[in-house]
């Protein structure tokens, strides 16, 4: 991998109910949270995190973010070469240690952001090199092939593109030769989250992105998404985001960041 370029660094802070819109960037974003809960949708991936977290998402990859608990973090906009071998949306949990770390090493940065003495760009960028460098290893520990993540993220796929259709997954635990108790383990274990919510993580996903880029009735929607009624819809989605599909839509228009709006009806 070539030297990491920073082309921008910010620190920033999320209140609860906060919805970042579905976006992109030409270079790549690294965030680190350290602290706070909310759910990301990143390549068609579902992220629920809840305390410290590091994320890495490549250029031109759409993602959103809804903020279910008051967060603290780091936002890093980088240039770099040879970091196509990783997933579009790669992320991991630093442990206590590894978290103290991290922290220190965006302090430095932020300090050098806000006194900016001499050099302290090159100063930034060494720092975080050596945070890049570091994710990249623990990431590259974690990822080592192993039949069971190989399995989970073909169960992923396969939930992403029938998200809308009905899904027996006792029926598929006995294709790959598991019961559903073994199947739906493995999953849980992976991914942090079960297989009903991330399917229903799924649906969700979809519809935010109809409400917000089409205009679409809820009804349509809801059939789009593959759920019995608009009247379920309705309150699967308002019990998910604490407001009506409509009401969502509404409040887009009013932002209180470029692309953000809370959905908490205050902070």
């Amino acid at each position: 991998m070539g030297l990491c370029k920073v082309k921008s660094f910010v620190y920033y802070e999320h209140h609860k109910g906060d919805f970042i819109m579905e976006h992109s960037h030409n270079c790549y974003e690294f965030v680190f949270y350290m602290e706070g809960k909310g759910v990301i949708t990143a390549d068609n991936d579902v992220l629920l995190y809840d305390g410290p977290t590091a994320t890495l998402v490549s250029p031109f990859v759409k993602h959103d973010e809804k903020t279910v608990g008051f967060s603290r973090l780091f936002i890093i906009l980088f240039e770099t070469v040879n970091l196509n071998l990783l997933k579009k949306f790669t992320y991991f949990k630093p442990d206590a240690k590894q978290t103290e770390v991290l922290t220190d090493l965006f302090n430095r940065m932020q300090e050098e952001e806000q006194e900016k003495k001499l050099y302290y760009q090159r100063i930034v960028n060494l720092y975080f090199n050596v945070i890049i460098n570091n994710f990249l290893r623990q990431v590259s520990q974690e990822n080592k092939k192993s039949y069971e993540k190989e399995l989970v993220g073909r169960i992923k796929n396969y939930i992403k593109e029938n998200y809308n259709q009905t899904i027996d997954f006792a029926q598929i635990a006995a294709s790959f030769g598991y019961s559903y108790d073994r199947f739906r383990h493995i999953f849980q274990k992976e991914t942090k989250t079960s297989l009903y919510q991330y399917l229903m993580e799924c649906k969700l996903y979809a519809a935010k992105q109809m409400l917000l880029t089409t205009d679409m009735q809820t009804k349509d929607i809801a059939l789009r998404c593959g759920f019995s009624s608009s009247i379920h819809f309705n309150a699967f989605f308002k019990k998910k985001m604490n407001i009506s599909p409509m009401q969502f839509r509404h409040s887009s228009h009013n932002q209180i960041d470029v692309g953000v709006f809370n959905i908490e009806g205050g902070k």
